[in-house]
């Protein structure tokens, strides 16, 4: 169950990044080029505040689990959230986040909506992380950490 809460955790990521400014805690993320110090501020408290509403906590807690180096998973676990009930939370965020993306690009003329509908029929029926690589990610290694970034 870890592993696949913590899969879900990358798949959340990724999700979450998807069209949004980030930044790296190495330095930035390539999409960050360019980014005024306000916008990369802005788009940090953002974060911290969505993660904070995510899990039913306040910010400071998030930002001082941040600060500290844990990650999402030990921040729920702190907070007496349970796993299960942080995975399919996590899944249903996915979902309802997938569904506006492929409503875009329906409305933009991109995909038919019989494509987005197939699309979004085969990732519902996927597990996390199914059919990706266990690549870098977000946080360039294997690790949850809360860096600064989209999510933790």
């Amino acid at each position: 169950m870890k592993n696949k809460v913590a899969v879900g955790l990358v798949a959340m990521v990724a999700v979450v990044a998807a069209g949004a400014l980030s930044v790296s805690a190495f330095g930035g993320a390539p999409w960050m080029q360019g980014a005024t110090p306000e916008q990369v501020a802005k788009f940090q408290e953002e974060q911290f505040g969505h993660q904070a509403e995510f899990l039913g906590i306040s910010v400071d807690k998030v930002k001082a689990a941040w600060a500290s180096g844990k990650n999402m998973q030990e921040l729920a676990k702190e907070n007496g959230i349970d796993e299960d009930a942080l995975h399919e939370k996590m899944k249903s965020e996915r979902q309802e986040r997938m569904q506006e993306h492929l409503k875009t690009l329906v409305s933009q003329g991109v995909i038919t909506q019989a494509q987005a509908d197939q699309r979004l029929s085969t990732i519902a029926d996927r597990e996390p992380g199914e059919g990706r690589g266990q690549g870098m990610g977000m946080h360039r290694g294997g690790g949850m950490g809360m860096g600064v970034g989209p999510a933790f």
